[in-house]
């Protein structure tokens, strides 16, 4: 079980990689670890699930997510228009 469960995350993690990947070559973000920035993004993720699996109620799923992605994005652009100002 547990093999397989570390194969979807290394599947998925390839896909985030990949996609990290090109926003740095069009210049979206900067030079980052795309690596250690899809795991960041994966804890974010599971994290949330954790939080709303144990109490639903108080933790909107959707909008969670979508504030935690959104932070993550826009502190990687913000990071390339800072180091850009440098």
């Amino acid at each position: 079980m547990k093999k397989l469960i570390v194969q979807y995350f290394r599947a998925y993690e390839e896909r985030l990689v990949s996609l990290v990947e090109q926003e740095m070559a069009e210049g979206e973000f900067p030079t980052v670890d795309p690596v250690a920035t899809v795991i960041a993004l994966e804890g974010l993720y599971e994290g949330i699930l954790l939080l709303w699996a144990f109490d639903p109620t108080h933790v909107d799923l959707s909008r969670q997510i979508q504030a935690a992605v959104r932070l993550l994005v826009e502190g990687l652009r913000e990071s390339e228009v800072n180091k850009s100002r440098g």
